[in-house]
């Protein structure tokens, strides 16, 4: 299965665990069913954003080529 390069869902303040609206399994779900990249991410506590802004700048360049 390839996911779509193009879109990616992003899970942001995950800090804030008790306001969330979506659990994390839903979420995954859905990205899975989509073919999409999903990060979850909180810049607060600075979580997942090396991972997703890794990803988002490889796929960007290589978009470019």
């Amino acid at each position: 299965m390839n996911k779509n390069p193009n879109i990616i869902l992003v899970g942001n303040k995950i800090d804030l665990e008790e306001k969330r609206e979506i659990g994390k399994e839903e979420a995954e779900s859905y990205a899975i069913r989509n073919n999409l990249y999903y990060f979850e991410t909180s810049t607060k506590n600075n979580e997942g954003i090396h991972e997703f802004i890794t990803y988002f700048a490889k796929h960007l360049y290589h978009s470019k080529k």
